[in-house]
C-alpha cells in the first residue's frame, strides 16, 4: 500500500463575514485509524483554494503518486498574490510560509479573476514532474478573458505547453477545473469553456487538441477519479 493509500489530507481556512480568509491549515490523516498525523499552517491573510467553489467539496489538493508532494494553490496578503506551492510532508516543521513556490502567477486582481476570488486552478501530475493549471488573463476593451490550460515544468517554473484557450466574455467568464492528468501529463480532463445556459463543459486534452466528453459541470460539486 502507498503513502498516499494511507494518508488523506485536507486544507481549512479560517473565514470571517466581509473578511478575506486567514491561517489556512493542511492537515494530514492516518485513513486506517482516523488519527491525524501532521498539521502545517500558513499564518495570515491567505486562502487555500482552486478547484473548491462555495459549496463545494472539490479538494484544491493534489498529490504526487508516491504520497511525497502536495501541490496547493494559495492566495496570499492583500493582494490575493497567486501561487502555486510544494508541501514536503516528510519535512520537518509546520509552516506553509517555508514551502516552495513552484508558480508565481501575480496578484489577482490584474491576473486571474472568477465568479468568486479564487487562484488558478492546478495539480500536479502524479509522476511530480509538472503542474497542469487554469489561468486567465483579462482584457478590459471589449471586457472578455482569455482563459488558458498550461503545463508548467515543476523543476524551473516555466511554460511547457499548451493544451487549451478559449476566449470568453469577461461577465459569463470562471476558471476552468483542472479534474485530472495522466501520470505524465500527456492527457488531462479539465473544463473546455461554458456552453448552453452558462455551464461548464468537460472534455479531454492532449497535444492534439480538445475533445469534448458528455454532459458538464453544472450542479456537480463533488468529484472523483
Amino acid at each position: 500500500m502507498t503513502a498516499r493509500a494511507r494518508w488523506a489530507a485536507c486544507a481549512r481556512s479560517a473565514v470571517h463575514i466581509g473578511a478575506f480568509p486567514h491561517d489556512p491549515l493542511i492537515r494530514l490523516y492516518d485513513l486506517g485509524t482516523g488519527r491525524l498525523l501532521r498539521t502545517w499552517r500558513w499564518a495570515g491573510r491567505a486562502d487555500i483554494t482552486g478547484r473548491s467553489p462555495a459549496g463545494s467539496s472539490a479538494s484544491p489538493l493534489s498529490w504526487t503518486a508516491d504520497g511525497a508532494t502536495i501541490a496547493f494553490p494559495i492566495l496570499a496578503g492583500r493582494q490575493q498574490r497567486a501561487q502555486v506551492r510544494l508541501l514536503d510532508t516528510a519535512a520537518p516543521g509546520s509552516n506553509l510560509r517555508r514551502t516552495r513556490v513552484v508558480l508565481d502567477f501575480g496578484p489577482t486582481q490584474l491576473r486571474q479573476f472568477s465568479m468568486i476570488p479564487a487562484g488558478p486552478d492546478s495539480m500536479i501530475t502524479p509522476d511530480g514532474t509538472r503542474i497542469v493549471a487554469s489561468t486567465a488573463v483579462v482584457s478590459r476593451h471589449p471586457a472578455s478573458a482569455r482563459m488558458t490550460v498550461s503545463e508548467f515544468s515543476v523543476a524551473s517554473g516555466a511554460r511547457l505547453a499548451v493544451l487549451h484557450t478559449v476566449t470568453l466574455d469577461q461577465g459569463s467568464a470562471t476558471f476552468l477545473p483542472v479534474l485530472w492528468s495522466s501520470p505524465d501529463g500527456s492527457t488531462v480532463i479539465a473544463a473546455g469553456g461554458l456552453g448552453n445556459g452558462l455551464v461548464l463543459i468537460i472534455g479531454v486534452m492532449t497535444g492534439g487538441g480538445f475533445t469534448r466528453l458528455p454532459g458538464s459541470l453544472a450542479g456537480i460539486i463533488q468529484l472523483a477519479f
